[in-house]
């Protein structure tokens, strides 16, 4: 599937989903584009949102009883890449990976507002390096 496919399947329920939620659309539409991507830059190329259905890396808590899975990930401190296992929120659709991202954001007003200051600088690709160093995301764009 193609950036533009991905967009053209899931953009309606994005944008239908976010109705009244002051989120923008584009800005999570663009977060799954290049956050989650593999090496094509489609969000179905990582295992986690290809398997998993998690499509924002969502992390889960050691007391969540169920709908997490286990999974190595690479982190970025000072530039040095590390490996380290982490547990994922399990989703049973697309949808309701972008529904817990949404509720996440509402209920975490001051992570919603550090969220939309790093997507912004994320869209740019200038700026994509220094913001994966800050998120400690792998540096590297997909193409």
């Amino acid at each position: 599937m193609t950036r533009i496919e991905y967009i053209k399947l899931f953009g309606p329920y994005m944008i239908e989903a976010l109705k009244g939620k002051k989120l923008f659309p584009s800005v999570m539409m663009a977060q799954t584009l290049l956050e989650r991507a593999g090496n094509d830059g489609v969000p179905e190329g990582s295992l986690l949102a290809s398997k998993y259905n998690n499509h924002f890396g969502t992390k889960a808590d050691a007391f969540r009883e169920s709908g997490k899975v286990a999974l190595r990930t690479n982190g970025f401190i000072k530039g040095e890449r590390f490996t380290v296992k982490q547990l994922f929120r399990v989703h049973e659709s697309v949808q309701q990976s972008f529904d817990d991202r949404i509720q996440f954001l509402l209920r975490n007003t001051a992570s919603r507002k550090v969220e939309s200051l790093m997507l912004l600088v994320l869209l740019t690709r200038q700026n994509y390096y220094n913001a994966a160093a800050m998120q400690q995301i792998d540096p590297v764009l997909p193409n």
